[in-house]
């Protein structure tokens, strides 16, 4: 009986395919697939780039017609929405989130903003802006004054027939050959203002001349300086009323600082009028602090005059005054007691001397005792001298 030839492991049979065909088969497949779904996402990511660059154009260019439309940028996307500038359906992006729009430089542009969630995202989006920059994953876009309006409106009038919309910045420049300057605002400046008259905005009937007479209603400043003469029924304190300067009658003042001479027929202490200073009669004083002051009836300075008066004993200490204006510091002794340490013993002289120091003096007595070669030196209970103190 014949016995057909076996087939070999691993070959293909008749009308089938092997395990290692079919594998490879599905992996092919799989490859194919999955080649095909990152083309079809590259796609889509470009789709929604395309669109996010058209519609951030088009708030662009709805900004602008807006600026012509009103002479200002629009401060948000609402205002163009509810202008029927935009519709309302553009609001968000095609990668989430919405587009913003605001003025920008100091309103000199206007500028759209959109969150593209991924940097390679923003980078395509700016690629056709206007003026676009990136920001991490935010793109913008910016576009400037239209052009019409830089060539009417962004000009000012020499007739003065539109008035201005904006600061005018002279960038350190003068205005030069004016003549009357009117306006309800303040006029803040870091140069000079020259004019030979400064009048009220409300009232005409109150002016400044600089170099003539003035008419004020009420001039508050915290210092004034170059006036060589002013007048005035009445001066107040710029931070306190309560305090104020009447040049005929009497006045209230904290505080007297002054260089030169200060004439007044009286002085009177803020808190306590009973207290005061009449330099023409009696005066009632608290208290004087000076460092030099003159006695009119005796004819000498303070600092002349005898400062203080000591007793102590031999080899005690005494502090020196202070002087003022070049005086020295000069020290007197004299006996006040003087013994041989208590004993009856005939004392046939005694000397009283004193040593510099610097800050201070050292004072000795010399008791000469009868019948003894050597003076002695007492004891303070039984030898006291006395040392005056003064400036020379």
């Amino acid at each position: 009986m014949k016995h057909g030839r076996p087939h070999a492991a691993g070959t293909r049979r008749q009308g089938g395919y092997t395990l290692i065909e079919a594998g490879l088969a599905i992996a092919l497949a799989t490859i194919v697939a999955a080649a095909g779904l990152t083309v079809i996402s590259t796609r889509a990511d470009g789709f929604r780039v395309e669109k996010a660059q058209q519609e951030m154009k088009l708030w662009l260019e709805a900004g602008m017609q807006y600026r012509r439309d009103t002479g200002n940028w629009p401060p948000d996307t609402s205002t163009l929405t509810s202008g029927n500038y935009m519709p309302a359906t553009a609001v968000n992006g095609p990668f989430g989130g919405a587009y913003s729009v605001a003025p920008s430089a100091g309103n000199a542009r206007l500028r759209v903003t959109y969150d593209a969630t991924q940097l390679k995202f923003a980078n395509q989006i700016s690629a056709s802006l206007p003026l676009a920059n990136v920001t991490g994953t935010v793109v913008y876009g910016e576009v400037v004054v239209p052009g019409a309006e830089i060539a009417h409106d962004a000009l000012l009038p020499r007739d003065g027939s539109r008035p201005m919309i904006g600061t005018l910045n002279l960038n350190g420049n003068q205005i030069a050959n004016a003549g009357n300057i009117s306006g309800s605002g303040n006029w803040v400046t870091s140069g000079y203002v020259q004019a030979n008259t400064f009048y009220d905005y409300s009232n005409s009937a109150y002016y400044l001349q600089p170099r003539a007479v003035s008419r004020l209603n009420e001039v508050q400043a915290n210092r004034v300086y170059g006036f060589t003469d002013i007048r005035t029924p009445v001066l107040y304190d710029y931070n306190n009323t309560n305090y104020y300067v009447v040049p005929s009658s009497s006045s209230m003042l904290n505080y007297v600082y002054a260089t030169g001479a200060v004439f007044a027929p009286i002085m009177y202490d803020l808190n306590d009028s009973s207290y005061y200073l009449d330099p023409n009669a009696n005066s009632r004083l608290n208290g004087v602090y000076a460092n030099l002051y003159y006695d009119y009836t005796k004819g000498v300075y303070n600092d002349q005059a005898v400062h203080h008066v000591y007793s102590v004993g031999s080899g005690g200490t005494v502090p020196k005054p202070s002087c003022y204006g070049g005086h020295t510091p000069t020290i007197y002794t004299a006996v006040s007691s003087a013994s041989n340490n208590g004993t009856a013993d005939p004392v046939g002289g005694v000397q009283t001397y004193a040593t510099d120091n610097g800050s201070y003096w050292t004072v000795f007595m010399r008791v000469y005792v009868v019948g003894q070669a050597t003076p002695i030196s007492p004891a303070s209970t039984y030898g006291q001298i006395l040392a005056f103190t003064k400036c020379q």
